[in-house]
């Protein structure tokens, strides 16, 4: 059950981006499937701009066009989107039950007609730990 809502919340990021005028090219293939890798990633509430600065960092060394959009579920909680011909990541704010604490889904999925192989996957995995590892105790969990 969680995948198919996961699924349908995909679906429904990617409507909304169309909605709100995200660029044509993220959509130009859906995302249908369960993604390639999920990494889960918590930190300290009052670290969330160093976080998203980094992931702003992240997507421009690694030539990601990058959008910050409302969360469907909370419009104060910003949703990063970032894409290239061959990857989309979702940086989806997710519920957490930690006091002060904030937890996000990224999800990774290769795309396109040259899909990103399984081993650059894993260099991004690896080079977004790097990077959330410059935000004060955040916690990088592979969980896929």
């Amino acid at each position: 059950m969680r995948r198919a809502s996961a699924k349908i919340f995909v679906i429904l990021a990617l409507m909304i981006q169309v909605v709100v005028g995200t660029t044509a090219a993220v959509h130009a293939t859906a995302v249908v499937s369960d993604p390639d890798r999920v990494v889960e990633v918590t930190i300290a509430e009052n670290t969330r701009e160093t976080f998203l600065r980094e992931i702003e960092i992240f997507a421009d060394a690694l030539a990601f066009s990058v959008n910050f959009s409302p969360a469907p579920s909370d419009p104060d909680q910003p949703f990063p989107l970032l894409w290239r011909n061959d990857c989309i990541i979702y940086v989806q704010p997710m519920p957490y039950d930690g006091a002060h604490r904030l937890m996000y889904r990224v999800s990774f999925y290769s795309r396109g007609f040259e899909p990103v192989s399984q081993r650059a996957l894993d260099q991004l995995v690896q080079e977004l730990g790097s990077a959330v590892g410059k935000v004060e105790r955040a916690v990088f969990d592979i969980s896929r």
